[in-house]
């Protein structure tokens, strides 16, 4: 399937919120960490505690993925660090970025890149900074685009949310090929640069920047999540496992989101049940993995709103996952 050249906005396509979020069956404990350091320090980051009913196509459908996901993974808990490098998590960083802004449709392609693509940035900055500490020398090479390797999964119905992950995949590869680096000597961050030209190239593949975006609280979302991730990334021996990422994602400045307590339940078990699972699948299975998850998540009894979010997140997920693995 080829994705269409033009994309319409989310308004144009009449992405509408439901009258009723879906309520998901888990519990939010508390969260607590304190410190997570590699080279420096990251803010104390707390979850509270909340709770919700059950909803039981969402408990059928999470059973399935668990089923799925037993059959493909690599008998691991953890990250798999010898797959991932040092750009482990940046999937994860993608994924919820585009679930969050899911409700924009084909924006959640870009914004998406954004905060991978800053993730990426600023993990260069940390790691060539704790090379120059170990007195070694190794210079990040920029301004070279990486082969692009995307999958659209098929869909006999197929709208833009199929190619959700395609279109965030090509402008990652776009903003790369610059050059440039967006976090100064100081450890730094240009969001609204980075932003802006990443918005250049979604422009030039057809999805135009007319939903209206609070660049400044998702700028300071960003940050929020990606100097802690990168911390935990630069020092990968550690013991880092879903519930810690989570936390990360869903510190004290998601609740700027103003979500209520059932889609921030509903953000949370995806990210768990398709975000995060990402991680330990082989890399040659990735695709199919991904298909056959995008196939429960179509044959599911679902409400459309729910679909799409779970189409985002996975779409980018694996999408990202091709992206960032073993580059």
């Amino acid at each position: 399937m080829n994705p269409k050249k033009r994309i319409r906005s989310s308004n144009q396509l009449n992405y509408k919120h439901h009258e009723k979020d879906i309520i998901l069956s888990s519990c939010f404990f508390t969260v607590v960490i304190t410190s997570i350091t590699s080279c420096n320090s990251a803010e104390d980051i707390v979850i509270e505690p909340i709770q919700a009913p059950q909803n039981a196509e969402l408990t059928k459908l999470y059973y399935s993925i668990d089923s799925l996901q037993k059959v493909y993974s690599i008998p691991e808990s953890r990250v798999d660090w010898d797959k991932w490098g040092r750009r482990g998590l940046s999937f994860a960083v993608d994924g919820v970025v585009g679930l969050l802004f899911a409700e924009t449709g084909p924006l959640a392609a870009p914004i998406a890149a954004v905060g991978s693509g800053l993730y990426e940035d600023y993990l260069d900055y940390m790691v060539a900074r704790c090379n120059t500490r170990n007195g070694q020398i190794r210079p990040i090479t920029r301004g070279e685009s990486s082969s692009i390797k995307t999958v659209v999964f098929p869909d006999e119905n197929a709208t833009i949310i199929d190619s959700v992950g395609y279109y965030h995949n090509l402008i990652i590869n776009d903003v790369r090929s610059n050059g440039k680096s967006y976090t100064d000597d100081k450890g730094n961050i240009d969001f609204s640069a980075y932003y802006e030209d990443v918005f250049v190239s979604a422009k030039k593949h057809g999805i135009q920047n007319d939903y209206p975006i609070n660049t400044q609280f998702l700028f300071q979302y960003l940050e929020s999540i990606i100097k802690p991730v990168a911390q935990l990334n630069a020092n990968s021996q550690e013991d880092i496992n879903s519930e810690l990422i989570l936390s990360i994602f869903f510190n004290h400045n998601y609740k700027g989101f103003n979500y209520d307590t059932a889609k921030t339940i509903q953000h949370r078990e995806i990210c768990e049940k398709i975000i995060y699972n990402c991680s330990n699948i082989m890399n040659s299975q990735l695709v199919e993995y991904g298909t056959k998850v995008n196939d429960i998540i179509v044959n599911s009894q679902l409400d459309s709103s729910t679909k799409d979010n779970l189409k985002i997140a996975n779409n980018i997920a694996v999408n990202s996952s091709l992206q960032w693995c073993e580059q």
